[in-house]
């Protein structure tokens, strides 16, 4: 269920940087247009650090975890103890992925890759907007 709805924000958040990039574009000579489409970007990629950022951080402790069960004292202690951690490092070996609609990992460098899509399509903007002006100023 949480994947889902993890999806349905990232979504939202991804549209939102993507009319705030357009908008920002858009209104470049409007100095209080344009720091509102900032500050809503802004606003958008802080939502979107935080639920990276503990998506990774629940991976790291994840891992850690594993980490722990492997170096702690087990090697002749009682069986049912060894069965136990043996049991802790197999289930961590496939890994935590923390998915977002099971499409998604909710990771660093998902926020990232958003991040660098979102910029890349500002700079598109800006640039076809240049074109455009530069057209409508030859004719």
């Amino acid at each position: 269920m949480l994947s889902v709805m993890l999806f349905g924000v990232f979504f939202i958040f991804l549209l939102t940087s993507c009319s705030a990039s357009f908008s920002a574009v858009m209104s470049l000579e409007d100095v209080p247009d344009f720091s509102q489409c900032v500050a809503i970007y802004m606003l958008v990629i802080i939502g979107t650090s935080i639920f990276c950022g503990f998506g990774t951080l629940l991976s790291e402790e994840y891992e850690a975890m594993k980490n722990a069960a492997w170096s702690s004292d087990w090697i002749g202690s009682p069986v049912p103890y060894q069965r136990c951690i043996l049991f802790i490092m197999s289930v961590s070996n496939k890994g935590l992925n923390f998915m977002a609609g099971k499409i998604v990992p909710v990771t660093n460098s998902t926020l990232m890759g958003m991040l660098n899509e979102s910029m890349s399509l500002f700079m598109f903007l800006l640039t076809m907007k240049d074109k455009s002006e530069k057209s409508s100023l030859e004719k």
